[in-house]
């Protein structure tokens, strides 16, 4: 077999370049992982070379490569790969031919190239001009990365440009020696493509019915915001100073004694359903998070007398029932999570990238005060090896004492990898908990030491001892509640009275673009209803003459308008609408962007997605009103305020 030693440098150094510059990481990995065990071999068609590795006696390709790639392609039998998934990447070939004969036909948006072998990477740059495709902003590659970082990469990614809307168009690619060799590399890919995407879409929300209570529990809390400061007074404030995070998981029970006499050397924080545990054994937190929009949170605060929390911040986001922010008797600061809505009020407390639990809202307050190390005990996101789902004393949703002998459901449990080294089994919402920390721990730029005694390995994070850590990171006096206390003083007390009339001014405003909303709603609808008839009949024909696809083109265009103006970039629409429709409106899109995939006639595709536009103007329609509702509501609330402002209660 002829190895060809002398390479195209010319390429390679174009290649290497434009990595360089788009893709840095890549370029460095490249340079420290040397030449490899792939070499390439010479073959019978000029200009077109094969690949072949000693380690695993073979050749990447059969005798004619380029023939080869198309009859891979072709048993793959593609159809709308709007996102187009590469396992391998071999030569570059397949990549290339995709482009060239099968991109336009599959209505391809996104391409992702993923190789897992450097080597054959590093000889594929060698004869295969790539510099347009690695500057093409379409085009991603992932070259060479660990399967432990696979994760928060492709989170990251689908969450760019809005890929998540072509969720249910992924189709994978691949030549059978990639499979050959990585197969296990590359299913793991397209799991946690699967699992990010998932992800991805639960932050949009559950159900419009969440973000619904989460406006009216924001605006009752107004009296709540207006008053306390936010957390952005915090910010950095606790600079490279250690955190403990102490979460509600069984292991809690484990080492939360070895939390007293910390109080002065470390900003301790645990979620609201650790506060009373904590007490319980006379460890104060420094700050309390809460998050949940549900009226049962009110359990975890109901009754502490106000000297067991006259220094506990309840550090809690106003989306959070009114009753919950009325029964915490000590103080309050308010924490924005990246809902749109809070940006209507303007009223400044400091957004948080918080996403799924109040124990990732703790972690995220530890990072926004820029401390370093942060330490998690009760972080199990897992069952215990005895079946325990929480800590001893964990109230329920009755306010009773949680029956902590709840055992799994094995037709649920995922098995993972545990902090000491065993699997152990966990539940889908934990899955998801423990996959948000990974991504975080991806983003943060300290240490994170995960103390918990049990539970789920997190990937990012040190397992250490509690007992070590604090020996290790935990020395010297620093006094966080003076510094929390301190920073708060800043706090400038606005006037309640013109802070309201200013809210209901801008919730007035809102209301006039809701009505527009629905006035587009309702003329969208109708241009369908008129339409329907002609649109039925061109269902039955198997061709539509040029003028048939005119007019059909022309409905399209005017539905196509009117779901413009719905889509409008008012307030209103942006900072009330947006946040309760968003979840709908993905679920739609995804689900549209398939529609031609049930069709092999292009005119009925066509039709389908203008007959969805009338369910999907109904919808917004409703979920408007609902809003409507709300806001109405709201503003004769702040008016009975209003009212009263001066007097003691306000």
């Amino acid at each position: 077999m002829e190895f060809i030693f002398k390479h195209n440098e010319t390429i390679y150094k174009k290649n290497m370049k434009a990595l360089k510059k788009c893709y840095p990481d890549v370029y460095e990995r490249l340079k420290t992982a040397g030449q490899g065990d792939w070499k390439l071999t010479k073959t019978t068609f000029r200009g077109v070379f094969n690949a072949y590795s000693a380690q695993h006696n073979m050749l990447y390709y059969q005798e004619n490569p380029l023939q080869d790639v198309k009859m891979q392609l072709g048993q793959l039998k593609l159809k709308n790969a709007r996102l187009a998934v590469f396992l391998g990447m071999g030569l570059g070939y397949e990549v290339m031919s995709y482009i060239k004969y099968l991109l336009p036909q599959q209505n391809t948006v996104f391409l992702l190239i993923v190789e897992k072998d450097l080597s054959l990477f590093h000889i594929a740059l060698r004869v295969t001009d790539l510099t347009a495709l690695i500057q093409c902003q379409g085009i991603t590659f992932l070259i060479g990365l660990p399967q432990e970082e696979l994760y928060s990469f492709l989170r990251h990614y689908i969450q760019s440009q809005n890929k998540f809307y072509y969720l249910k168009t992924i189709k994978p690619i691949y030549h059978a020696s990639s499979m050959v060799l990585y197969k296990e590399y590359y299913l793991e890919v397209l799991k946690q493509v699967t699992q990010a995407g998932k992800d991805v879409v639960t932050d949009f929300g559950n159900a419009p019915h969440d973000a619904l209570m989460g406006i009216e529990n924001m605006l009752n809390n107004l009296e709540h915001i207006i008053k306390n400061p936010g957390v952005n007074l915090l910010f950095n404030q606790f600079k490279d100073m250690p955190a403990v995070i102490a979460a509600t998981g069984p292991s809690l029970d484990k080492n939360k004694h070895l939390l007293k006499g910390l109080a002065d050397k470390a900003l301790i924080i645990c979620p609201d359903a650790s506060l009373k545990i904590l007490l319980n054994i006379g460890v104060k937190p420094h700050l309390v998070t809460s998050l949940e929009r549900t009226p049962g949170t009110i359990r975890f605060v109901q009754g502490i007398p106000y000297e067991e929390v006259k220094n506990v911040y309840f550090a809690a986001c106003p989306v959070v029932n009114k009753n919950t922010f009325d029964a915490y008797c000590g103080p309050k600061i308010i924490v924005y999570r990246q809902i749109a809505h809070f940006k209507l009020l303007n009223i400044e407390r400091g957004t948080l990238e918080i996403r799924k639990s109040s124990g990732n809202m703790a972690f995220k307050v530890a990072e926004a005060l820029g401390c370093n190390p942060i330490i998690l005990i009760g972080q199990d996101l897992a069952y215990s090896r005895d079946g325990k789902t929480h800590a001893e004393g964990t109230l329920d949703k009755d306010g009773q004492a949680r029956n902590t002998q709840t055992y799994y459901d094995p037709s649920q449990a995922i098995e993972v990898q545990g902090n000491d080294g065993k699997t152990i089994l966990t539940h889908p919402m934990w899955y998801s908990f423990l996959k948000v920390y990974e991504y975080d721990l991806s983003r943060y730029q300290g240490v994170c030491i995960n103390s918990t005694e049990g539970g789920a390995y997190i990937p990012g994070t040190t397992v250490m001892p509690l007992a070590e850590a604090i020996d290790k990171y935990i020395k010297k006096p620093l006094y966080p509640l003076q510094r929390i206390q301190t920073a708060i003083e800043k706090f400038f007390k606005q006037d309640s009275e013109a802070e309201l009339v200013r809210v209901k001014n801008l919730l007035q405003g809102a209301v006039a673009d809701l009505n527009a909303v629905l006035e587009a709603c309702d003329a969208g609808e109708k241009i369908i209803f008129e339409k329907q008839k002609k649109l039925e009949v061109y269902c039955t024909m198997q061709q539509l003459t040029a003028d048939q696809q005119k007019k059909l083109a022309h409905i399209k265009q005017q539905v196509d308008n009117y779901h413009k103006q719905v889509l409008q970039s008012s307030p209103g629409f942006k900072f009330i609408l947006m946040p309760v429709i968003q979840s709908y409106l993905l679920s739609f899109e995804m689900d549209y962007y398939t529609t031609c995939e049930k069709y092999s006639i292009e005119h009925l595709a066509l039709i389908e997605n203008v007959l969805q536009r009338a369910q999907w103007f109904d919808t917004v329609k409703k979920l408007t009103q609902f809003c409507l509702n709300y806001l109405e509501r709201s503003l004769q609330n702040i008016t009975l305020k209003g009212e009263k402002c001066g007097q003691a209660e306000f």
